[in-house]
């Protein structure tokens, strides 16, 4: 498998996306399984004015393309990339037949891409798993956070830990050990009495609905509303 690359000065923040465009269904498919396991999700642009925009309205980590561009739309495309200091990587070869795992990490760790490695030991190593387990924390999220907002409003610290200890589980499922250091932190207050404060409240509302949409978006799941 063959890989050629353009790299700008560019270091990326993890989780941001990476844009795939003009790919096929198929070829696209195998890249947004091939890097979910990285905690890379993927936008998808089928011209040079959706790459545009997505560009003007989303930072993404690296946009990828393949051979068969013809030149002068790759060129476009490589300059568009340049403008938002964005590394492309051209794909020489069908991505449902050629490209491994491997590969792929190599080239994302040459463009400092900063991945987000997801324990597939907690999914039995299966996509499939994970998307069902995304899914169903997907619904119950936004409900764990609703009730914990009404909750913050008692002094009920038993159920505020409950749900607080509910929704790291969550976070910690994907490797989100940022916001399953801070949830703990505030369940360990909570177990010695405290009572969860507005401030604490509105922090928790914003990492989880941070955490839901990048859930979201990495396994191409809709969300429930948030």
């Amino acid at each position: 498998m063959m890989i050629v690359s353009t790299q700008p000065a560019h270091t990326a923040t993890p989780n941001l996306p990476v844009l795939l465009f003009q790919f096929s269904e198929t070829d696209a498919e195998a890249l947004v399984n091939l890097l979910l396991p990285y905690g890379l999700a993927c936008l998808k642009a089928p011209h040079l004015d959706a790459a545009q925009q997505t560009l003007n309205t989303q930072k993404v980590s690296v946009l990828m393309y393949q051979y068969t561009l013809p030149a002068e739309q790759q060129q476009k495309l490589i300059t568009l990339a340049q403008m938002h200091n964005i590394p492309t990587i051209e794909l020489n070869e069908s991505l449902s037949t050629s490209l491994t795992p491997a590969t792929l990490k190599h080239q994302l760790d040459t463009h400092h891409i900063k991945t987000h490695p997801l324990p597939m030991e907690n999914f039995d190593h299966d996509l499939d798993l994970l998307k069902i387990t995304a899914e169903s924390i997907l619904l119950e999220g936004p409900i764990l956070l609703n009730e914990l907002t009404q909750e913050s409003s008692t002094a009920n610290s038993d159920t505020q830990r409950r749900l607080t200890h509910t929704l790291k589980s969550h976070v910690r499922l994907f490797n989100d050990e940022e916001t399953a250091h801070f949830l703990q932190t505030i369940e360990d207050e909570l177990a010695n009495g405290q009572s969860l404060t507005s401030n604490q409240s509105q922090q928790i509302g914003q990492r989880i609905r941070g955490f839901l949409n990048w859930l979201s978006l990495l396994t191409q799941t809709s969300p429930n509303t948030l």
